[in-house]
């Protein structure tokens, strides 16, 4: 009869800790992606969403891009600058000016659908406060 034994404390320390840990590590990882998974919202995922201000996002089959706000800070302005590629020059609206403004006080409905912009931009950032709240990108072309 064969007697099994507990390995040494160097093979333990050597082989099996780093096989544990590495393990675990691919685990915590393959979780953390998982959660970390963008929202999607028709042909755009938002790369940044403040959800304490933007409590949900719509598009309509024009590619309307609609804003709900918490009622909070419907009050707000919004800035939107649209680029072609993240991090780029932004992109000049029908107005000529790099920011589209949402003006504060503008008689928002409470828990409305509100900021409708339509673009064919792959990226579209919302500004509130000097704070960037939504930052969307474009998965399918336009």
């Amino acid at each position: 009869m064969k007697i099994l034994t507990v390995p040494s404390a160097p093979v333990f320390k050597r082989i099996i800790c780093p096989i544990l840990i590495l393990g675990s590590l691919l685990v915590v990882r393959s979780l953390g992606a998982a959660a970390t998974a963008p929202d999607a919202f028709g042909p755009y995922e938002a790369l940044v969403r403040d959800q304490q201000v933007v409590t949900d996002v719509r598009v309509d089959g024009e590619e309307n891009v609609f804003l709900k706000l918490n009622p909070d800070f419907r009050n707000k302005e919004i800035r939107v600058r649209i680029s072609m590629q993240n991090g780029a020059a932004f992109r000049k609206w029908f107005t000529g000016e790099d920011e589209l403004v949402s003006p504060a006080f503008a008689g928002k409905e409470v828990n409305g659908w509100t900021d409708r912009v339509q673009t064919t931009a792959n990226y579209i950032e919302y500004w509130m406060d000097g704070r960037l709240i939504l930052h969307l990108h474009r998965t399918s072309p336009a």
